[in-house]
C-alpha cells in the first residue's frame, strides 16, 4: 500500500509539473544555457500569465459592460442624439473652442 501511495504522489507531482506552461522547454533551455537564462524565461512566463489576468479583468469589467450598454440602448433615438451631442462637445474641447 505504501508503494502505491509513493507512486501516486510521484505521478501527481509529474502531472502538476506538466500542467505548468513551457516547464519542460524551460528545463531544457536551463540544461543547455544555465539557470540565469532559465530565470529570464520563467519571468517571461510570469509576465505572460499576469498579462492574461489583466486582460480578463479589463475585458470582463470594462469592455463587456460598455458594449452591452451600447447595444441595449442603440435602438433608442434619444440615446443616439445624446451620444452625438456628447461627441460634438468632446470635439470642441479638443479643438479648444467653446
Amino acid at each position: 500500500m505504501a508503494k502505491k501511495m509513493i507512486k501516486f504522489n510521484r505521478d501527481f507531482d509529474n502531472f502538476k509539473t506538466a500542467c505548468i506552461p513551457w516547464e519542460r522547454k524551460i528545463k531544457e533551455v536551463e540544461s543547455h544555457f544555465g539557470s540565469s537564462v532559465a530565470s529570464y524565461f520563467i519571468f517571461l512566463r510570469w509576465m505572460y500569465g499576469l498579462n492574461l489576468v489583466l486582460f480578463g479583468l479589463m475585458f470582463g469589467l470594462v469592455v463587456l459592460p460598455e458594449v452591452s450598454s451600447i447595444l441595449l440602448q442603440a435602438h433608442s433615438p434619444l440615446f443616439c442624439k445624446m451620444f452625438a451631442v456628447h461627441l460634438v462637445n468632446i470635439w470642441r474641447d479638443i479643438e479648444g473652442g467653446t
